[in-house]
């Protein structure tokens, strides 16, 4: 019988399915990544005036700053109750105060620290024993991030409904591009999720967690009362984000109407989830630049917000810095078995 694969050697179709698997690989590299930020924060650099952004931030108000930072904790401060709701809807038992803790140190992890495994990693060990109850605080870190984004396209187009007339309509396409791919991949998801094929996408190690997983999943769906405040949180979450970032764009003069950085923000988000450069710098800011390009902010203008915004998310988590280091000398402590994990 003939081999049907073709002569000299694999099909064409595995090949380059070999070459795309080796070529994100290379892209999103700790080097790759480092010359990709330097590349694009190098070419936003010599578009930016500055002479402008001098006189900009040698006159800004700090006032506006320091209410964009205490919006920022705000928000983490709601953060951490959504999801000590879903901890509790997956049978993770933890007090209030321990899962707002642990929502800030990770907070500190994602903004601060060159940590490999993340914030998110971070404060799921933080709540939870090894095992199922990983794996359950695992889900709801992951129902908490994605839900979170997904409020925040909601954001969006309540902005846009509010004030049509501030959004350019380029970016109102471009919100309703993200918000087809969103619906289609929860939909996807909820169908998969309904027959019961989960485990299949998860990585072989991770399989044994998989009834875990989906059973968190399917309580999460059923409970909509439970939904619905965390829709509703969501919501109130990200409002105070995009306020934060009206109010910095403030402090160095520049007056924008929220309903367009309620369009923005989530544009600006999606943008940084590439994995090819560092922080998300360099894509943080070029995306700041053309979005808020399109209603005439400078590119000087716009970079010092983005850096504005990294500023104040990073205060704004320092005292998941000081909660870890708290908890570090706290070696042995009984209650607070996972952090032994980051120690």
């Amino acid at each position: 019988m003939a081999d049907p694969a073709p002569r000299g050697g694999e099909p064409r179709a595995h090949r380059l399915l070999g070459l795309a698997r080796a070529a994100v690989r290379v892209l999103t590299s700790l080097p790759a990544r480092i010359v990709i930020t330097a590349g694009l924060l190098t070419l936003i650099a010599m578009k930016i005036d500055w002479d402008a952004v001098g006189d900009a931030v040698s006159g800004a108000g700090w006032g506006w700053f320091v209410l964009a930072v205490l919006a920022v904790v705000a928000s983490f401060v709601i953060g951490a109750v959504r999801w000590s709701w879903l901890l509790a809807a997956a049978d993770v038992a933890a007090a209030r105060a321990r899962s707002l803790r642990a929502y800030f140190i990770g907070a500190f992890a994602n903004n601060l620290l060159p940590t490999g495994f993340g914030g998110d990693l971070v404060r799921a060990v933080i709540v939870a024993e090894p095992g199922p109850p990983l794996a359950r605080s695992l889900t709801s870190v992951l129902v908490d991030r994605l839900s979170s984004l997904g409020c925040l396209v909601l954001v969006g187009w309540i902005g846009v409904a509010l004030d049509p007339d501030a959004v350019p309509s380029r970016l109102v396409g471009l919100l309703a591009i993200v918000s087809a791919i969103a619906a289609a991949g929860a939909a996807v998801a909820v169908v998969l999720l309904r027959r019961g094929r989960i485990g299949r996408f998860l990585p072989e190690r991770l399989r044994p967690w998989a009834s875990e997983v989906a059973r968190v999943l399917r309580d999460y769906l059923a409970d909509r009362a439970l939904l619905a405040r965390v829709v509703l949180a969501g919501v109130s979450l990200q409002a105070m984000v995009v306020v934060a970032l009206w109010l910095l764009a403030r402090t160095i003069g520049v007056s924008l109407p929220l309903a367009l950085l309620s369009v923005v923000m989530p544009l600006v988000l999606i943008a940084t989830l590439a994995p090819v450069t560092v922080g998300g710098f360099g894509i943080r800011e070029g995306a700041f630049v053309a979005l808020l390009g399109e209603v005439g902010v400078s590119s000087g203008e716009a970079t010092v917000i983005s850096l504005l915004s990294v500023a104040a998310m990073a205060i704004a988590s320092l005292p998941g810095g000081l909660a870890l280091v708290i908890g570090t000398g706290r070696a042995g402590s009984a209650g607070q078995p996972g952090e032994a994990a980051l120690r």
